[in-house]
């Protein structure tokens, strides 16, 4: 019995993951050898998607190589300036320091413009880049009919001003700058017309000068009432779009969240299921080796 005892104090303080003490079932054997199998797919699977960089991430890397360094493009995909580098020269990408030079970023911009890399040029550049473009616009041709030529500049002024202290612009609010500077053309233009009526009326020594007409002060006032309604309309025109812009980005992050959570509870799931048999296992097979030993 002193034997016997010894030998369970042995077995006791060996290894529990010993394969030789499952030989007397071969069931076991097999579901054991599965469960093993199915943490090793999990480990390469995990490992294999560990770093591994998707189509849109690539698409991001190609667009941008030449106008963001590899930290920005870093941030904008959640991942470290050294990922983005490695990747960068596996895709080919080659740039001194991770960081692209002046000229090759605006070239880059200048051929393929969106706001996102217009707002990386400087004040100036964005500018000019406008007033290159404003001749490519629609209603150019059209205003050239209808306004003088300093009106055209002070539209184009306007224009480029309002462009380029905004994020971003949709065909409707464009429509409504186009509607509140043509407005704010007519409101120079009443004014221009009173301040000449006023001047004649001034220097005119007749006693049957006329002021300025009544109607010239009527229109006026309509056309300041608009212009501000345009302004009013515009404004919150921009307002519900990014508010529902940043209403659509909070929905598409919390959707990830949420399959992200899902995800991980299921993962905690299975791992939690695979430890229960383990140790349900461990128990069986600690029972058969008490028999055998005649305990």
């Amino acid at each position: 019995m002193d034997d016997k005892e010894n030998d369970w104090d042995d077995w006791d303080n060996s290894p529990i993951s010993n394969d030789d003490e499952c030989d007397d079932d071969d069931d076991d054997d097999e579901d054991e050898d599965d469960s093993e199998e199915f943490f090793t797919k999990d480990r390469k699977k995990t490992s294999s998607n560990k770093g591994h960089f998707t189509a849109w991430e690539d698409q991001i890397i190609r667009d941008e190589w030449m106008t963001s360094t590899d930290e920005e493009i870093g941030e904008r995909i959640g991942r470290a300036p050294e990922a983005i580098a490695r990747r960068r020269k596996t895709l080919g990408l080659s740039k001194k320091n991770g960081r692209p030079k002046k000229e090759m970023r605006k070239r880059s911009i200048l051929a393929n413009p969106t706001e996102y890399s217009l707002s990386k040029l400087s004040k100036d550049d964005r500018i000019e880049f406008y007033k290159n473009k404003f001749d490519q616009n629609h209603r150019y041709g059209w205003l050239l009919q209808i306004l003088m030529d300093d009106e055209i500049e002070y539209y184009k002024r306007k224009y480029i001003e309002t462009l380029d202290s905004l994020d971003s612009v949709t065909h409707q609010e464009e429509d409504l700058l186009h509607s509140m500077i043509m407005k704010e053309i007519q409101i120079l233009r009443l004014q221009s017309q009173m301040k000449e009526q006023l001047q004649r009326y001034n220097d005119d020594d007749d006693e049957e000068r006329r002021p300025p007409a009544q109607y010239l002060y009527q229109d006026l006032d309509k056309a300041e009432q608009q212009y501000v309604k345009y302004q009013e309309k515009l404004k919150l025109t921009r307002e519900q779009r990014l508010k529902t812009d940043r209403e659509e980005k909070i929905t598409i992050t919390a959707i990830v969240r949420e399959f992200q959570d899902a995800e991980n509870k299921h993962r905690a799931g299975e791992m939690a299921g695979q430890l229960s048999y383990y140790t349900n296992k461990c128990k069986e097979d600690m029972l058969k080796m008490q028999f055998l030993i005649g305990e």
